[in-house]
């Protein structure tokens, strides 16, 4: 037997079982008295007699029963619990999908989801309706599958799980119910102990795996959650910033709206920055295309608007549109605009005009050159805030003391880790695990690149197979680095992110090489450059997060935690000086007082799901349910509550305790 609420019944049973001994153990101090006859009081006083406190228990029938009485409530307090057995054809498990498109206003004005519980509900007042009873699991499925409640014969506590179903803005992924509910499937015997599973959703589910959707030994029945049709719903499905890399100051903001009714929508899109209107663009988004064999529900009209203006600082950009439609959630998306800022480059070197020039070529405005002994004169910290020794590195322009965005090591490895992105030649980072070793003696004189990372975005467009290299060695990586290019003995350029700084090497001398002599030079660093200084800034200058997506931040001091007010409320708890965010439920703005760089102060959160935001409901829910690993032929465990028994049997002892008693106050 196990219990649900043994603690609480613990902590009753040590108040209430003391004092009801003590009610026997204590005996009050009558007043004595001088009467003519005791003849009639003979039987009364023998249950009255006056005994001094503390005296030795007497065996008391009716202390037995009273406490018998009192435990029969204790543990029917406890809510005791039994291995039970679900009967044949009751086991059912409720799948309800609280996804974002499930905020559809188009049921009677009412959302999807309220439609969805109050069908829930029926089905559950259907399973206690029946002769045998039945027994149920609750699952709420949006970017995770949650069990709200496992096997239980308490359809209250079903009831209670299906009403505390909150709405998100999140992507629904059924196949993450379906691997939770495929282990139950399995345990009954198909046919006989076969489960049921009812899916409430709009049918708008993804899948996180090509692998089509399968529920072995497993009924489903899909409870359709609105009507197919066309669906009035105009929907941002894409938002993006971007800053000319030459011209910083220059941006462009492109947003893409979808249409999913069947006929063209014309409505006003309007660019709002830091809480103004900037921008407001008439335009009109095409119907749905009609359905062919290709695309069942045809696909969604589609039109891009982009907006150009000049703006160098920080700001909170929305973009929203102002047709009125069934679903809110899609209907505005924002992003935090990055800061304008040029390039600032310092490089460590004894010199090396081949870098200097391609450094140039990549159109940096702000160069700084150090040799090693002035770079190990300056505080790292400061390198990255600002304010360095600008004396100590012969430098003459005050607006150069204002830090660095990359910093260039050639031929040379700091003492210590830099805390700013950096770029290594012939050398590598002071890092555990990540070492430079030299060519064997018995290496070729000549070796070339044979393998490299095409997908990498530092070398999109660098050819490197007609390079030479002079005895290049190779370069020992840690697990958690990701290798760029591979020569004759072993890894030739690699990259690696520790606490947040990002460190990419390349192992060569160049001037050991005829690399600077191709084309594919400058391209590195017009790649390396931007990707390691602006953070991405130069193609993606906005900063924005999906529903059901964590958030890691960089914090310069250890904290606790972190937390995030807005739709919801959001703890980030911090390992080392990365802090993780819980993953957003729903669309807005999230805010912190918390000691977080100002830049994460407040986060900025958007659907931006072209799934999602097709509020069109589909007639199917494909779910194959052939039984593709047999089921083992067992009865199903499940959880049964006893404690309205051991309620009945407390009534009958207090029923037997009024008989006792009676007769023992009888003359």
């Amino acid at each position: 037997m196990n219990f649900i609420s043994l603690i609480p019944a613990l902590i009753a049973a040590g108040i209430a079982v003391p004092a009801l001994v003590t009610l026997y153990f204590l005996k009050l101090k009558r007043k004595r008295m001088v009467i003519p006859s005791t003849l009639l009081w003979q039987r009364a006083v023998q249950d009255l007699q006056v005994n001094a406190p503390f005296q030795k228990i007497k065996n008391n029938l009716l202390l037995w029963i009273q406490l018998l009485l009192l435990l029969a409530l204790l543990i029917a307090m406890a809510r005791p619990t039994q291995d039970a057995f679900a009967d044949p054809g009751q086991r059912v498990v409720i799948v309800i999908d609280h996804s974002a498109s499930m905020n559809a206003t188009d049921i009677d004005g009412k959302d999807r989801l309220s439609d969805a519980k109050r069908r829930a509900l029926d089905l559950v007042d259907q399973l206690g309706a029946g002769e045998a009873g039945g027994s149920a699991m609750v699952i709420a499925v949006s970017h995770r599958a949650r069990v709200l409640t496992d096997f239980t014969t308490d359809l209250t506590e079903v009831r209670r799980a299906i009403r505390a179903i909150e709405p998100t803005d999140q992507r629904s992924h059924l196949d993450a119910a379906i691997a939770t509910i495929e282990p139950h499937a399995r345990q009954g015997a198909s046919g006989e102990n076969q489960l049921t599973v009812h899916v409430f959703s709009d049918g708008r589910v993804q899948q996180q795996t090509d692998e089509p959707l399968a529920l072995a030994n497993a009924e489903v029945l899909f409870h359709r959650i609105g009507e197919p049709g066309p669906s009035d719903n105009l929907a941002l499905v894409a938002l993006s910033a971007r800053r000319d890399f030459e011209q910083p100051r220059k941006v462009q903001v492109f947003a893409r709206l979808a249409n999913y009714s069947d006929a063209a929508i014309t409505a006003n899109l309007t660019l709002n920055l830091d809480g103004r209107d900037m921008k407001i663009e008439r335009v009109t988004v095409p119907a749905a295309t009609e359905p062919t064999e290709a695309s069942p529900a045809g696909e969604p009209g589609t039109t891009g608007v982009s907006f150009d203006f000049v703006y160098t600082g920080d700001a909170t950009v929305r973009v929203s549109h102002d047709h009125a439609d069934a679903l809110a959630a899609d209907d505005s998306a924002r992003l935090r605009l990055v800061a304008s800022r040029e390039l600032r480059v310092l490089l460590v070197t004894e010199g090396n005009a081949y870098i200097e020039r391609a450094i140039q070529a990549a159109k940096v405005q702000h160069l700084v050159r150090m040799t090693p002994d002035q770079y190990e004169q300056q505080d790292p910290e400061q390198l990255r805030r600002g304010g360095w020794d600008g004396e100590a590195a012969g430098a003459t322009d005050d607006l150069e003391q204002v830090g660095f965005d990359v910093l260039i090591f050639d031929r040379y490895q700091p003492s210590e880790t830099p805390i700013v992105n950096a770029l290594y030649f012939a050398a590598a980072p002071p890092i555990d695990g990540f070492a430079r070793r030299e060519a064997r003696d018995d290496a070729p004189s000549n070796e070339l690149i044979t393998q490299w990372d095409r997908g990498s975005e530092l070398l999109a467009n660098v050819e490197l197979s007609d390079i030479p290299l002079r005895k290049p060695g190779r370069l020992v990586v840690p697990v958690d680095g990701r290798i760029l290019a591979i020569g004759g003995e072993g890894p030739v350029m690699a990259e690696l992110t520790r606490d947040g700084v990002r460190h990419v090497v390349v192992g060569f001398d160049v001037y050991e090489s005829l690399w600077p002599l191709r084309v594919s030079f400058p391209a590195f660093f017009q790649n390396a450059l931007p990707s390691l200084g602006l953070g991405g800034a130069v193609d993606s200058a906005g900063v924005s997060y999906y529903t059901g997506e964590n958030a890691t931040l960089i914090v310069d001091r250890a904290l606790d935690d972190v937390t995030y007010n807005g739709p919801a409320t959001l703890t980030g708890r911090a390992v080392g000086n990365a802090v993780t965010v819980d993953p957003f439920p729903r669309v807005g703005l999230y805010t912190t007082r918390d000691g977080v760089d100002e830049r994460d102060k407040e986060l900025m959160v958007n659907l931006l799901d072209q799934q999602e935001s097709d509020t069109r409901v589909a007639e199917t829910l494909k779910i194959g349910t052939s039984a593709a690993v047999q089921g083992q032929q067992e009865a199903v465990a499940i959880r049964k509550e006893i404690w309205p028994w051991f309620v009945w049997g407390a009534l009958a002892l207090l029923a037997v305790e009024w008989l006792v008693y009676t007769r023992r106050m009888h003359i």
